[in-house]
């Protein structure tokens, strides 16, 4: 009989030795997987936050290409008003010029 509860002692012992590391092995699984989603995690999280970059970077291109378009249309009306302002002082002036012969020739008439 004590052959038999020594092998009987074995069994138990051998299945509580397969228990011990069937439960390290899951233990060891469960922090893999755990490790596993939070690279997941955060491998999302580094793709939104470039994604968020990449965003904010077009849209801020497209306001500056706006404002870019903006100033280029401001520039120009003023370029267009010095124009029209250069052309009325120049039309003053040959003004001002065929009053001042008109007016000398009048007074040599006069004289």
């Amino acid at each position: 009989m004590k052959e038999f509860e020594m092998a009987l002692q074995e069994l138990i012992d051998k299945e509580d030795a397969a228990e011990t590391e069937q439960r390290i092995v899951d233990d060891q699984k469960k922090m893999k997987d755990s490790e596993d989603r939070k690279n997941a995690e955060s491998g999302r999280k580094k793709a939104m936050e470039r994604l968020g970059q990449t965003q904010k970077r077009k849209a801020d291109e497209k306001m500056n290409r706006h404002k870019k378009q903006q100033l280029e249309v401001e520039s120009k009306k003023q370029d267009n008003f010095m124009q029209m302002m250069l052309n009325q002082q120049q039309q003053q002036q040959r003004q001002m010029q065929d009053f001042q012969a008109l007016m000398s020739i009048q007074t040599k008439q006069q004289n």
